[in-house]
Order: structure tokens, then sequence, then C-alpha cells
């Protein structure tokens, strides 16, 4: 017979209980969906012309203001064959200081990434380091959102302009985020989101690639279902990167309230940063000038002389209270073992500087104050107690 030790077990549900997690994920009641669960079952269709994904597609669309997009099943494909319809060679200029996924999209259309340094305030890519780190076999841009604070689009629009050069945007974390009063969505030649379960509008797993170009748009459709336009016969190599119609019909009903959450995120933010903004050592990501952000995460970066103590003995610390942070992006793409043999050796001071020392915090669309509150509280405290210290860690 088996013992099972209750004990242990009344425990693990008190620490769970009492934990502050990361992300959690904030779906749709599924009483919301049982009804467009129902209409598909009756429709009795499994492709990309089902009634719920077509409808996902037009609404999204309608909602960032732009022409067309094409859903897929995530972020990462939706880079991919937003770089295979742009038939892209030789390389292109992107931040190290991203999720992998972006630069992996290049490598998997043989194309190779040209890592440019960010800017330590905004950290998104620096446009006048952009501008110097194009060459001869420079084709285009993809920069990032990070952490869904915009790029400075206009300029690198006129840096791709300048150089003829395509420019991509990896709005994976910008969902609902503005640049001069228009939804990011609309700029560039191409843009990618996510729907992550980490993400604003979560489905579990899937994404868009939008654009305003319908010969693009054309390409994406095809790309998206093996190459096949239809008839058998492939006209491109493509892959399937369709989003399933569950995920479809969960972000049709996340879209119908995701303003007013958008706004109750904002306002939580901002609560973070005004109990935070008074300890020595801790400083934010700055929102870039003309644009909003939709603070996908709340960064924060440890200055270790001043606060007292490493991000790295802060992340552990809060682990042994069960308030769990994570350490985005860290280590920096450029510091992959599977592209050193590839890194252009250009100097990339802040992105390590921003990855060795910034401390992403929970966050999330239903964090109550008390939540925010405790975790702060602790950061304070910790701040406190290193600063009157004599031994600094």
């Amino acid at each position: 017979r088996q013992h099972i030790d209750y004990k242990s077990m009344k425990s693990a549900r008190v620490i769970k209980e009492k934990s502050i997690p990361f992300i959690k994920p904030f779906y749709p009641k599924p009483q919301a969906l049982c009804k467009n669960f129902r209409a598909y079952f009756k429709e009795g269709t499994y492709n990309e012309q089902t009634n719920a994904i077509l409808e996902f597609e037009e609404r999204l669309s309608k909602f960032l203001g732009v022409k067309y997009c094409v859903s897929v099943c995530n972020g990462t494909l939706g880079l991919i064959i937003a770089l295979r319809v742009l038939d892209l060679k030789g390389n292109v200029i992107l931040p190290s200081f991203s999720f992998s996924a972006t630069a992996h999209a290049l490598t998997w259309n043989g194309i190779r990434p040209n890592f440019v340094d960010i800017d330590p305030k905004t950290f998104n890519l620096e446009p006048k380091k952009v501008k110097k780190a194009v060459n001869s076999r420079t084709t285009a841009i993809l920069a990032a959102h990070m952490f869904g604070n915009p790029c400075q689009i206009e300029q690198l629009q006129d840096i791709a302009k300048q150089y003829n050069l395509k420019l991509i945007f990896d709005s994976a974390h910008a969902l609902g985020s503005t640049y001069k009063n228009k939804l990011i969505g609309r700029f560039g030649d191409l843009e990618v989101f996510s729907f992550h379960a980490t993400k604003l509008l979560p489905v579990g797993e899937g994404g868009a690639v939008v654009t305003n170009s319908k010969k693009l748009y054309e390409k994406l459709k095809y790309v998206r279902t093996q190459g096949n336009r239809g008839d058998g016969n492939c006209i491109i190599v493509g892959l399937n990167a369709k989003i399933s119609p569950y995920g479809a019909m969960i972000g049709l009903e996340g879209l119908k309230n995701f303003k007013v959450k958008l706004s109750g995120r904002i306002k939580l933010a901002q609560y973070y940063f005004d109990l935070l903004k008074k300890i020595p050592g801790i400083h934010f990501q700055e929102i870039t000038e003309c644009a909003e952000s939709n603070f996908q995460y709340i960064p924060i970066v440890i200055n270790k002389k001043q606060f007292g103590c490493s991000r790295d003995r802060l992340f552990d610390i809060l682990k042994r209270k069960h308030i769990y942070t994570r350490k985005y992006f860290h280590p920096p793409i450029h510091k992959f073992r599977c592209y050193k043999h590839i890194f252009n050796k250009e100097n990339l001071k802040n992105t390590e500087d921003i990855s060795n020392n910034i401390l992403c915090l929970p966050f999330y669309d239903n964090i109550k104050k008390s939540t925010i509150e405790t975790v702060c509280s602790n950061i304070k405290k910790l701040a406190n107690r290193f600063t009157l210290s004599d031994e600094h860690i």
C-alpha cells in the first residue's frame, strides 16, 4: 500500500495558494464560447475557410485599422512566412535583445542576422546604429517593439526608404500599443503578432501577420497552406501555419472587451511604477516619444551599487518567497551557442548591460492591487536591508 503524506500535500497547497505567478492567462469564460463551438461543429469544416477564422481575421483587421490579416498558429511561424513572402536574401538588421524567434525566423529562411545594439532607455533598436550597420548585403530591418514599447518607427522608415530596405515589425508584444495615435499594426511592409498564453490576447497558441499590401496578402495565404492555392498545385514552398478554429473563437471573444482590459492594465502598470519609483537603484523602461505602451511586461533594471544587490540575487530571493519573475531577455541572442559562429562582433554594450540587469515582475490582466503591493513591499524591504547593511551582495 502506498503511503500518502497528507501533511506534505497540505503544505504544498498552501505554498501554491500564496505564490505569485509571473503570468496568469486571462481567457474568456467557457460558457461564452459554447455558442461558437456549437456553430462550428454544425458547420463541419476544419480549414482556413472556417467561418470563425475568417471572422477573426476580419475583426482583427478592423480593430487594427489595417487592410489585410492572415492568422497563423503561432507568432514564430508568422515571422517565418512573413520573411518568406518578401523573398529576402543577404542579411537583415535586428536586435539581439529579443525573444529567440526574432532571429530564428531569419535563420530558417537562410538569412544572416545582423545584430545591432539597442537604446538603453527604450530597449528598442537605436536608429543611428541601424543606419551605421547597413551594408551592401543588407535587405531589410526587423525591429521588435520591446515589452509593448513602440520603436522609433519614423526614423526606421526613413532609413528603410533611403537604402531601399524592407521593414518588418515583430509586434508580438505590442497589440494595443500606439505610435502617434495609430495602433501598432499599420506600419512597415508587414507586422507579426503573437496570441500566446503570455500575451494580451491569449488563445493558447496563435498569431497573425498583417499588411496593407494585397500582393503580400495573397502570397501569405498560399504560404500558410503549404503554398497550395486550392487546386493542389503549389506555387510557392510553404508550410502548414493555419490557426486552429478553436483559437480563432477564443480570439473573437477576447477582442470584445480588449479595450477595457487594456485600459485597466495601463492603470495597474502605473500603480507598479508609483510604488517602486522611489527605491534607489531601480530604473524603468522609457516609453518612446509620441507612443503609448500596452505594458506587456513590467521590466525593471537593477543598478547593483545603488540597490545593494544584483539582479540575479534579487531573482533568487523573490523566488524563495514564491514570487516568480523572469530575466527577459537573458542571455541576449548573440550569446546563444547557435549564433556564436555568425556574430558580427559589433559592440552590443547596451544590449549586454540591460540583459544582465533586467528583471520582469509578475503582471497580468486580473492581478490584484494587493498582489502588486506584496511584490513591491518585498523589493523595498530587500533594498532597505541591503542599504543599511555594510555587506552588498
